[in-house]
């Protein structure tokens, strides 16, 4: 299993290490071109093989690392797209890189690309998102970053028992989150707290990714703490769909969803079916990964619920057009985490049925956080 893998990260890492080098340099636009169709067969040989045979017994744990690695695989992908057509030469800037040029230098260079997903130190950076404060020492970096991995780890198992809770299963493959033996009213609720917590759960796991590759970049790949600024600007204080998607979200692929969904759609059609087309390749993503855990699930649940919230990014400018006021304030909070849990539970739901909410619980009951913690609660204060 380990050997397939290593291959298999081989076969997608080599032509997108090569794109990155190509990247930096003028007149390599046909080269780029002519490998992309390379990484496009390592990357689709790599997900029909992470999914589970035929014959073989469906797992959610396995099926979740799957879907975690898929989406990895599909991410360069769709990032050596946007560089094999891209028209200026990606350029670092002297402050995070080496001065003197070379061999050397390029390496550093295309290693540095292949880590950084929002641009930091380079000419293709999102400005929202690189809200630089003073320069951190690297040991109080690391020291912060660990206690954060571990604190997501703790707060992520929190959150997922606090959902699973709600079901006497714990929402094995099959369990939906609207229980049909509860009253109507309660059902939607329980529904809504359930797409609350996993939201949270999300967040916190994308989170507690990013920070462990922060404390390898800064160790192992020796960048420097500033390459790596938080990753989320604190989503719960959105006051808008636009101001979540846009700036409070994590920004890890918007290159891509900008290049790729919205830039080519707002040419042919014009300004709001751009938004859906960048939405829509969120929603591709998400459905292949899905696909790659062995159970596709409800495939209008999955783009729904990115579609409307394109529908919603959408309907804020109409508003802002039609009224010349803002969508923000308290009312802006109530409407974006309203649309938020509603759509989501249609997201929410389908990880329900494919058992993603329950991977790894129940197999791991005495090692989980919480439950150690409740123990030593138990033992040491209350006798």
């Amino acid at each position: 299993m380990a050997s397939i893998l290593l291959r298999n990260l081989a076969a997608v890492g080599i032509p997108y290490f090569i794109l990155a080098i190509l990247v930096q340099r003028h007149g390599t636009f046909l080269a780029r071109v002519a490998l992309l169709p390379v990484m496009y067969w390592a990357t689709l040989h790599t997900f029909l093989s992470a999914g589970p045979s035929p014959e073989e017994k469906y797992d959610p744990t396995q099926g979740l690392m799957n879907q975690f690695f898929s989406y990895l695989m599909f991410g360069l992908s769709l990032r050596a797209t946007v560089w094999a057509f891209r028209e200026r030469v990606y350029v670092r800037d002297d402050r995070f890189g080496m001065r003197q040029g070379g061999v050397m230098k390029t390496m550093a260079d295309s290693l540095d690309l292949l880590m950084n997903c929002r641009g930091v130190g380079w000419n293709w950076g999102w400005k929202p998102v690189l809200s630089e404060g003073p320069e951190q020492s690297r040991l109080r970096f690391v020291c912060l970053t660990t206690l954060r991995l571990f604190l997501a780890v703790f707060l992520i198992d929190c959150s997922t028992a606090a959902a699973t809770s709600f079901s006497a299963t714990g929402f094995t493959v099959g369990h939906s989150i609207f229980d049909p033996s509860l009253p109507f009213v309660r059902r939607v609720l329980y529904a809504f707290v359930i797409t609350a917590l996993s939201g949270c759960s999300g967040f916190l796991g994308i989170d507690m990714a990013y920070q462990a590759c922060a404390l390898l970049g800064t160790t192992v790949g020796f960048q420097r703490p500033s390459q790596w600024p938080p990753l989320f600007n604190s989503p719960w204080r959105a006051t808008s769909l636009g101001d979540f998607w846009g700036r409070r979200w994590h920004q890890i692929l918007r290159q891509v969803f900008v290049r790729l969904g919205l830039q080519p759609i707002n040419r042919i059609l014009g300004e709001p079916w751009g938004f859906i087309g960048a939405f829509l390749v969120s929603a591709v993503v998400h459905d292949l990964g899905m696909r790659a855990q062995g159970k596709s699930g409800d495939i209008p649940s999955v783009y729904g619920f990115f579609v409307m919230n394109s529908v919603g990014v959408v309907l804020e400018k109409l508003w802002e057009r039609c009224t010349r006021k803002r969508v923000c304030g308290i009312q802006g909070w109530m409407w974006t985490m309203t649309w938020l849990v509603i759509w989501g539970t249609l997201l929410v739901d389908t990880w329900a049925q494919t058992g993603m909410l329950s991977a790894g619980t129940q197999e791991a009951q005495e090692r989980r956080p919480s439950r150690m913690l409740a123990e030593l609660y138990r033992h040491y204060l209350l006798g």
